[in-house]
């Protein structure tokens, strides 16, 4: 073929202006590729309107410096120096500049202060629109961004980060948007800047130095957001069309003024511990329209009363007793945090959206249900009710709970639950229990919908009949759940209605083009981040389709005719993908993944749960042996190389922590002591959020935790074990959940411990030895205690005014006091190993409204009073009776509950428990005529039963009788001396009245 039959290189001929037009539409990434297009695209590309200059793109880490990173930085600054001479360059692509990013760590190194300096002035003679700056040291020192002239006419946006701002000048008339953040700035220089933006519209600073002042009086500017980290400072804004307000609040206190307090109609505030501070912040503002309040902590008894807000929205906040609210135009309500009250919802007349995020740590105690009722109930005249719960099962309310949550005057409702873990007979009857107002519902499980009509049967229940048309709804409700991973399997046929969903993972599944067009649109509108299809038939090329902003790629496995190779589909799928993989695999699954490929074998060491328990290595962490050594010796070796990993600067290094368990035995003279604080200060410097240590010595001592820092804001969760803990300094503002077992802590030591952790609400001391004599407990947030303080002359005193349930083990009042200022708040209390009866009965008393109560033996029952006129639920287990008396105590307990709608008997015995005849007076209970009885155990006869039931119950009718799993039906009736005969089959079922399980 000669040249001149060869095709035209059309790429090659396009117009430059076409092809700068193309650029300009591209990422700064995507363009790059372009230069294998042809020669001419090759240098093209440098004049792409976006400059994008990061040093993580080149492998160097900007968090933390390292000096392995020097190879990386200086092939960055190579590439930096290259490009700034192609620009600088004449060429007929000579396009102004959009936005300049340049992040990266400078070393002592004048050129590289120089190019820095050389880019930002190149960028501004481009006119450039934007420019982000993310510049530091190698000791993590302020760049220093002194005598630069930032004139730019056409400059709208600046961000600067890390940096050192001095004897600069500004002239930026059209700049809009500001960002300072960690920047170190003086007053004098600050007000330069503010001067030379006269139409700034946004302003934010955060976490700033050396700024003592901020005073803003720009006419235009509308948004504010920032805080001050300096003692004593002020905050003044004098513009007249100011709009919306985001303020953090530090450690130090701050001045807030807006003289234009009026215009302002939205309100950001967080961190918040001082409510006095906050009120007097939220209340300077009578005009709001939207208030938001995160991440608060120690607020009690909040009060919002803004007449025009329309939108309240209060995320991770906690808040004791009541939130009330008197804002009667409050149309949207958003809440996400413990449980507390809410008062004056139910007279919010525009109230149409409410979403709720449940918690369902605490959902199978009655508190919680009462909770959710109370809520609803409020929550009931609102349009749109959502309630979003991150439970891996459909939530079902216990049967004796029910009434709790029952909600009236809903009559219609349409219901969407995004999970295929429930059939429709389970969330029918789920409803028809605690909505007894329900006429029509719409309900739809995964992709299927279906609609009821609630009527009611002869016997005066509620019944759900399916209907074709769809019953208008006035409320509806979503449950949701918008993860969809599918692996391995075909898809044929199947609808799919999955509007909310926001990741569809695909992995090695078959699907044609008709099923996979229906699934895409059924997933419209979605926010779908990532997607990833494999298909085991097709074209061997990789095709890409943009269609509604969902960029779709199709791979393939199948090998060419000249036998090579598919793509390594695993290896390339992208890191966000096999992180999401892998925090849904356990520590020992994720660790599996490492012979995958190459890419897999160092991404599992970012795992976000950290689980190190010598037990996987074979080793006995109860009973220690020398024989165990070895794998002690190997479980050491795995920790240190294991640390080495996670510390090692990377990518994938840079996800938190979201649990840590470190389980061991420590032998003598082993260098484990400063692995093991090493890895603790590893997982607090993650921001772990829930820490498990159970540390063991040789011949089971315990092992020192001494002088170790457990500083950290994200912790929620910890739990000590097998440990002494000496001079240790404590500062956990978030943690919520402290168990202490089998440790070692002295009074001081224990007090220094619980003022660290002034939001703590669960709290579990069980401690072995008698240093620890005195426990006091004033955390206003405590609602849970349990304590087993063994030593003599012990005192426990709890001042929290919030306690609901209390716990004690082997309490004996003789050796130690108690006392607790709330009583009536307790509403749960659990005795376990209570051996001493008036101890039983002093703490019973002790508190006059329970509702549960539970005494786990070896209590005597005789005599026992219980006075609590509010208790719902009454547990004894594991209590003595007198052998001689057991035949009399259980008749008196029958006829005690013959009134119950449910009786369980539940008897451990092999062998069916026969009265004898001379003691079957004691036992005789009357007015039960009809009986269903279950006996799960196949060593009884029907003949047996029905003769003993026949002396016991003399007003005996009818009986439904199950042993194992067969049920026979009898009727009883009374021969011709008024006596009960014996009982005859029938094949019906008779009704009952009772019911009875005796479980074996």
């Amino acid at each position: 073929m000669s040249i001149e039959d060869l095709p035209e290189d059309i790429i090659s001929n396009l117009p430059i202006g076409l092809i700068g037009e193309i650029h300009s539409h591209l990422p700064w990434k995507e363009v790059v590729k372009t230069s294998i297009l042809s020669k001419k695209w090759r240098s093209i590309w440098y004049s792409h309107p976006i400059i994008w200059l990061d040093e993580t793109d080149f492998g160097a880490d900007y968090t933390n410096y390292s000096s392995t990173d020097k190879p990386r930085r200086d092939a960055f600054f190579t590439h930096m120096m290259e490009l700034l001479e192609i620009r600088e360059r004449n060429s007929e692509l000579d396009y102004s500049v959009n936005k300049l990013f340049l992040r990266m760590t400078l070393e002592y190194d004048p050129s590289a202060e120089h190019l820095v300096n050389k880019w930002i002035s190149f960028a501004l003679e481009k006119k450039v629109r934007m420019i982000c700056l993310g510049l530091k040291k190698i000791n993590r020192t302020p760049y220093y961004l002194r005598g630069i002239a930032f004139s730019g006419t056409e400059l709208v946006g600046l961000t600067i980060s890390d940096c050192h701002i001095t004897n600069c000048s500004f002239n930026l008339p059209a700049l809009k948007l500001l960002f300072l953040f960690a920047v170190c700035i003086k007053d004098h220089d600050f007000k330069d800047l503010i001067a030379a933006c006269p139409r700034i519209e946004k302003l934010r600073v955060l976490d700033t130095r050396q700024l003592h002042t901020i005073v803003v009086s720009n006419p235009h500017l509308k948004f504010f957001g920032g805080n001050l980290s300096c003692s004593n400072g002020k905050i003044r804004i004098e513009s007249a069309e100011f709009d919306s307000l985001e303020f953090s609040f530090t450690k130090y206190a701050c001045k807030v003024e807006i003289t234009s307090a009026t215009t302002v109609r939205e309100l950001t505030v967080g961190n918040a511990n001082n409510q006095e501070a906050l009120m007097h912040l939220i209340n300077k503002f009578p005009l709001l329209e939207k208030l938001i309040i995160h991440d608060c902590s120690r607020l009690q008894n909040l009060h919002i009363s803004q007449r025009n807000l329309a939108s309240l929205v209060l995320m991770d906040c906690t808040v004791v007793q009541l939130v009330r609210l008197t804002t009667p135009k409050l149309k949207s309500l958003e809440y996400k945090g413990p449980h507390t009250n809410f008062e004056g919802i139910e007279d919010l007349e525009e109230l149409e959206f409410v979403l709720l995020y449940l918690e369902p740590v605490d959902m199978d105690t009655y508190w919680w249900y009462k909770w959710l009722r109370d809520i609803l109930k409020l929550c009931a005249r609102s349009k749109h009710l959502s309630v979003i719960c991150n439970s891996q099962k459909v939530i079902i309310i216990p049967e004796y709970l029910r009434h709790l949550v029952s909600i009236t005057d809903m009559e219609h409702l349409e219901l969407e639950i995004k999970t295929l873990d429930a059939t429709f007979k389970e969330v029918t009857d789920e409803l028809i229990s605690i909505l007894p107002d329900l006429k029509t519902l719409s309900l739809t499980l995964g992709s299927t919908t279906k609609f009821f009509q609630i009527r009611i049967d002869e016997d005066g229940d509620l019944s759900a009949e399916e209907e074709e048309h769809n019953p208008k709804p006035n409320r509806r409700v979503s449950i949701l759940r918008i993860e969809l991973i599918l692996s391995d399997c075909e898809i044929p046929n199947c609808s799919f209605k999955l509007p909310a969903l926001k990741l569809l993972f695909l992995f090695v599944v078959r699907i044609d083009d008709d099923d996979y067009k229906d699934l895409i649109a059924g997933c419209l509108p979605t926010n779908l981040e990532n997607e990833r299809l494999e298909k085991e038939e097709g074209d061997e090329d990789e095709k890409k389709l943009l269609d509604g902003g969902i960029i779709i790629f199709f791979m393939t496995k199948k090998e060419s005719s000249k036998g090579r190779r598919g793509p390594d589909r695993i290896s390339s799928l992208p890191t966000d993908i096999m992180r999401e993989i892998l925090s849904c695999l356990p520590l020992i699954d994720a660790a599996g993944t490492c012979i995958l490929s190459k890419e897999w074998q160092r991404i599992w060491y970012a795992h976000p749960v950290i689980q190190l328990d010598e037990v996987d290595f074979g080793a006995d962490y109860c009973n220690y042996s020398d024989k165990h050594r070895a794998k002690r010796f190997a479980f050491l070796t795995y920790l240190e190389n294991f640390l080495e990993c996670r510390k090692r600067p990377s990518e994938f290094n840079s996800v938190d922590v979201d649990k840590f368990l470190l389980r061991m035995t420590v032998e003598p003279d082993s260098p484990a002591k400063e692995l093991i604080n090493n890895w603790i200060c590893y997982a607090l410097e993650k921001n772990v959020k829930s820490l498990f240590l159970g540390l063991y010595t040789f011949k089971h001592h315990h092992y020192s935790l001494h002088g170790i820092a457990f500083h950290t804001n994200w912790l929620v969760k910890l739990s000590l074990s097998g440990c002494e803990i000496k001079c240790c300094s404590f500062e956990l503002p978030s943690l919520k959940s402290l168990f202490l077992y089998s440790v070692c802590i002295e009074d001081y030591d224990f007090k220094n411990l619980m003022a660290g952790c002034p939001n703590i609400e669960w709290l579990c001391i069980l401690v072995n030895n008698k240093k620890l004599q005195t426990i006091v407990v004033s955390n206003p947030n405590l609602q849970f205690f349990q304590v087993c303080l063994l030593s003599s002359n012990g005192k426990i005193r709890i001042e929290s005014p919030n306690l609901h349930s209390l716990e004690f083990v082997a309490l004996n009042l003789d050796l130690c006091k108690v006392e607790i200022t709330a009583t009536t708040t307790v509403r749960e209390l659990t005795l376990r190993k209570t051996y001493h009866k008036g101890t039983v009965i002093h703490i019973i008393n002790e508190f006059p409204l329970l509702e549960k109560l539970v005494v786990y033996g070896p209590t005597e029952l005789q005599n026992l009073p219980i006075d609590q006129p509010n208790l719902d639920t009454l547990v004894l287990k594991d209590c003595k009776v007198k052998d001689e008396a057991w035949y009399g105590w259980f008749g008196d307990l029958l006829k005690s509950c013959a009134r119950s709608q449910h009786l369980s008997l539940i008897c451990n015995s092999e062998k069916v428990i026969i009265i004898p005849k001379h003691l079957r007076h004691l036992v005789s209970v009357t007015d039960i005529k009809h009986l269903e009885l279950e006996i799960k155990t196949l060593d009884a006869t029907f003949k047996e039963v029905t003769d003993e039931l026949i002396s016991i119950l003399p007003d005996l009718k009818t009986l439904s009788l199950t042993l194992g799993s067969t049920t026979k039906f009898f009727q009883f009736r009374i021969d011709e001396d008024g006596k009960l005969s014996a009982a005859e089959e029938v094949v019906h079922n008779p009704k009952p009245d009772k019911r009875v399980s005796i479980s074996k």
